[in-house]
């Protein structure tokens, strides 16, 4: 006998094989071993369909995986026009990051949302922070996260949702326009601002804040250029 083999019992201590003559087996006892066998094939078929998606997403690269979970939450704002709790959470993290309210040990987080804005805009910020959030990133190889990037940058028009860029100004996020740099990034943290404070220390010229009148109208600082120069040479040199 070969195996794996399959052997049909209709009582106790009487069994055959499927390839032997069934003339002397009862009909009724052929059905019940029709039946049986139809739901073992059904059943065998599914285990197999399960290894088999199993094993295709275990074959899936990290930024392949990325790039799915950035599609799915991409449809899902599309189609509810907002976070869910879990991508609100995410997002106010990403925003915290950005404006240097973070642990040492998620840097990379903050470099790569720098990149993100920088390259791709604030509603993209927005995505990467709800569908991926900082442990998915951080725990990313360094080529891995430029990967991502390039195929964010490549693909953008592919997972681009209109709610995103309200999105992003509920939670006052910076344009992220091309043209400015991203090593000239400057976190208002204690170290920012002592940079800023040094820098303004022997200029005539203060800073500003412009208050608007409309309450939609965010308020913004306004930065003299040689304030602004001396800051750069503070915070690069």
């Amino acid at each position: 006998m070969t195996y794996p083999c399959i052997t049909l019992h209709i009582q106790e201590n009487v069994s055959f094989s499927w390839e032997n003559d069934y003339s002397n087996v009862a009909s009724s006892d052929l059905e019940g071993l029709l039946l049986q066998s139809r739901h073992a094939v059904t059943s065998l078929e599914a285990e197999l369909e399960r290894r088999q998606l199993r094993r295709g997403l275990g074959g899936l690269s990290r930024v392949d995986d990325c790039w799915i979970r950035l599609q799915k939450q991409a449809r899902q704002i599309q189609i509810r026009g907002r976070l869910d709790d879990k991508g609100k959470k995410q997002a106010k993290i990403a925003v915290g990051s950005l404006n240097g309210v973070t642990e040492k040990s998620a840097n990379f987080y903050r470099e790569f949302l720098q990149d993100v804005l920088h390259d791709c805009g604030s509603e993209f910020v927005i995505l990467c922070a709800a569908a991926l959030g900082k442990h998915r990133v951080v725990n990313l190889k360094k080529d891995d996260r430029i990967s991502l990037l390039g195929r964010i940058k490549t693909e953008m028009q592919t997972i681009k949702v209109s709610a995103l860029s309200v999105i992003a100004k509920d939670y006052q996020m910076p344009s992220g326009q091309a043209g400015y740099s991203r090593s000239a990034f400057l976190p208002l943290d204690e170290m920012g601002a002592n940079v800023i404070l040094e820098a303004t220390r022997k200029d005539r010229n203060l800073l500003g804040i412009a208050l608007p009148d409309a309450h939609e109208t965010l308020p913004y600082i306004v930065i003299p250029h040689q304030i602004c120069a001396n800051i750069m040479r503070l915070y690069t040199s």
